[in-house]
């Protein structure tokens, strides 16, 4: 038999129709620690710090940041007491800051590299801000993105059996076994003697699975073993799935409507992929070892 061609799956396909994704909550330790800690950059880069209402041994303590401060504990609107009370926190947080720094903490190579890894996180974050307010999504793309996607379900849906397996060749040895008269049944008993993941998809319609992939599973009838695997991911690692058919139902798609929310967050999602994209291919890198730098596809999905 020859090897089986790989798909590759895509972090958005693993979702349900147009379902909306989660994002991650700024934490309020990390936000003060990233505010502080800007103080001393603030006084090397000589920014005009007149308008400070207290300095603590030189480093200073400014209205935006009292603002950024009560933000974080969710006091959009306080009154002077609250501010007040709010300033006399941050100038004991900034005590200790500068004890900190007095003591070399921040000369700690992990230190450096945490305090480097939030101010890329606050940055990005307002970067990605300004891009969705000044580039919304317009209906036109909306409506774009909802016909695509109805014309890619094909008006069917899918459940699926899944083993998923860390080695592609596993996968591939197993898929030969199926071709060589072993049943998928026997495989989910072996790969569960084995602790590999055996699971029973819920409902998919055909847009939720890879344009490349979606031939084979729409042409096969159900019982049958998908003969290619499909690359995934599993713990953060790459892995690669085999599938079976296990039944298949007309699908009727919401309509625009119901899924519009979900449908706008995806296209600002792939907006802001696309943009990010641009500026990495404005950039010069260079990697250490001298390799050249490949942006890989699955890790791309996966960290956005």
């Amino acid at each position: 038999m020859n090897k089986p061609a790989v798909a590759t799956a895509p972090r958005a396909t693993r979702r349900r129709f147009f379902n909306k994704s989660r994002l991650a909550t700024t934490l309020l330790g990390a936000g003060l620690l990233l505010m502080l800690a800007a103080c001393q950059s603030q006084q090397d880069s000589g920014i005009d710090d007149s308008n400070a209402l207290a300095w603590v041994d030189g480093a200073p303590i400014t209205p935006a940041m009292v603002d950024q401060f009560l933000k974080l504990r969710g006091q959009t609107q306080a009154d002077a007491d609250t501010r007040k009370g709010a300033l006399r926190e941050l100038i004991r947080l900034q005590a200790m800051v500068n004890s900190a720094e007095s003591q070399g903490v921040d000369n700690d190579a992990a230190v450096q590299a945490e305090l480097m890894l939030g101010r890329q996180r606050v940055l990005i974050n307002h970067f990605t801000n300004r891009f969705v307010e000044q580039r919304p999504v317009t209906d036109e793309e909306l409506r774009q993105a909802y016909n695509t996607t109805v014309k890619r379900s094909g008006q069917q849906q899918v459940r699926l059996d899944s083993i998923l397996y860390v080695d592609q060749q596993a996968a591939v040895r197993a898929l030969v076994a199926v071709e060589e008269g072993s049943t998928f049944e026997q495989l989910m008993t072996e790969a569960r003697g084995a602790n590999i993941p055996v699971e029973n998809l819920d409902w998919i319609d055909l847009s939720q699975i890879p344009e490349d992939y979606t031939p084979v599973v729409e042409d096969a009838e159900v019982g049958a073993v998908i003969p290619v695997p499909l690359r995934d991911q599993y713990q953060g690692q790459p892995a690669w799935r085999i599938f079976r058919v296990a039944d298949r139902k007309r699908f009727q798609p919401p309509s625009f409507d119901e899924v519009k929310p979900g449908l706008e967050q995806q296209v600002r999602r792939q907006k802001l992929l696309e943009w990010s994209q641009r500026l990495l291919s404005k950039s010069e890198v260079k990697m250490a070892d001298g390799s050249e730098f490949v942006m890989d596809q699955a890790a791309e999905d996966d960290a956005s």
